[in-house]
């Protein structure tokens, strides 16, 4: 099987190798935190040294009370289109590989795009690391275009989209390990690799 496409059944012969659960294993949510909080103090403090000039107004509620409210609002509302659109960004390709329409699930600590077809490595590599790249070329463009005293705002949904991406960097350099043949099943909380039997 192509390892850059998708099928809707297991094929014969595939047995179940392992599962990846993020939410209840403990071990492996735990790392995942800690890399989240990691990659978020590194943004932080990249942003610190490539901040323009004027980028302290963001943070002067005194003397910029209203504007720090509005860039305030346009943060959170900014932060819920970005969060949507990651699970879109996944899920545009999980169907551009299976051309099945993957399922969409939130709850009060995580949003997901799962599908229950079976992917090839270097499809599923691609899903896994695709919302990471795409919204972190257009963040990272945006905050060099936005005036001085939005940096901030763009760069605070930056460091989410790294940070948020802790997951999905430690489910692409786990899969990137294994064999060619491997096909993984992703139901948004969970991925389960299949190997051919031996």
């Amino acid at each position: 099987m192509n390892s850059l496409s998708a099928k809707e059944t297991l094929p014969e012969g595939y047995m179940e190798a392992e599962k990846i659960d993020l939410v209840r294993n403990k071990k492996q949510m735990l790392l995942v935190n800690a890399l989240a909080i990691v990659l978020a103090l590194g943004m932080l403090g990249f942003g610190m040294l490539i901040a323009p000039e004027g980028h302290a107004a963001f943070f002067d509620l005194k003397n910029h009370a209203s504007a720090a409210v509005f860039k305030g609002l346009a943060l959170c509302l900014g932060s819920i289109v970005y969060l949507i659109g990651h699970e879109a960004v996944h899920g545009v390709f999980m169907w551009h590989y299976s051309h099945v329409k993957p399922a969409f699930g939130l709850s009060f600590t995580y949003a997901y795009a799962g599908s229950e077809c079976y992917f090839g490595k270097k499809a599923y590599l691609v899903i896994a690391l695709a919302p990471f790249v795409f919204w972190g070329i257009g963040l990272g463009i945006a905050s060099l275009l936005v005036p001085a005293g939005w940096f901030w705002v763009v760069w605070f949904i930056q460091l989410m989209n790294v940070s948020g991406a802790a997951g999905d960097l430690f489910v692409f350099f786990y899969m990137l390990r294994k064999p060619e043949t491997i096909l993984v099943q992703d139901t948004g909380t969970a991925m389960t690799v299949y190997l051919p039997e031996q």
